[in-house]
């Protein structure tokens, strides 16, 4: 990873060049050598919508406290599609406690089928990847984006500290995911014939 001459100030929304500020992930696509981008292909892009979301959502204090976590995000893209439906079932059940009633049924439903997606065994072929995309693009997306603003709302002026805390348990778990993920494949690697 090559270190950019130039970083951005973090700031809410999106930009069209560093100049001008960056959000979290498109900071995370200068870090990890991309295109100026918020969707960097090496960040999950559930992560990266959660990243958007909390990075929008927080004071410019508590933006300032997201910046050592912006490298953590790059290499999470080799975890697989069920993690998107990890994150967004975590994110549901932070928002649940303070949920408004009218947002207590759809984050209820969306955690639900989140649970049961994630916990599918089923191998992920063509058909079941596309359906978890899908829902991460849809409801999924939706449900975290919901979670993020009831969370921020109900801890009030601890939405910072409370926002921050879910980016970096979805972190961790979207790296622990990859790390299973890696020692899988390498168990079920070929064993050379000598």
């Amino acid at each position: 990873m090559t270190v950019p001459t130039l970083i951005p100030i973090l700031s809410p929304g999106r930009h069209a060049s560093p100049e001008q500020g960056g959000c979290f992930m498109e900071i995370a696509s200068l870090l990890a050598g991309e295109r100026w981008s918020d969707h960097p292909r090496s960040a999950h892009p559930a992560l990266g919508m959660l990243a958007r979301a909390v990075n929008d959502r927080s004071s410019d204090t508590g933006r300032a406290a997201l910046v050592p976590m912006i490298p953590s995000v790059i290499g999470t893209s080799a975890a697989d599609e069920r993690v998107g439906a990890e994150i967004v079932a975590l994110c549901c059940r932070r928002a649940l406690d303070g949920a408004r009633p009218a947002d207590r049924f759809f984050l209820t439903h969306a955690l639900r089928v989140s649970e049961r997606r994630a916990a599918d065994p089923r191998p992920l072929t063509w058909w079941r990847r596309r359906l978890l995309r899908s829902h991460l693009h849809g409801p999924g997306g939706r449900a975290i984006h919901g979670a993020v603003l009831d969370i921020a709302r109900v801890a009030g002026p601890h939405a910072d500290v409370a926002l921050r805390r879910l980016l970096a348990d979805a972190i961790a778990l979207t790296r622990q995911r990859c790390r299973q993920q890696h020692s899988i494949a390498a168990t079920a690697a070929p064993i050379p014939i000598a």
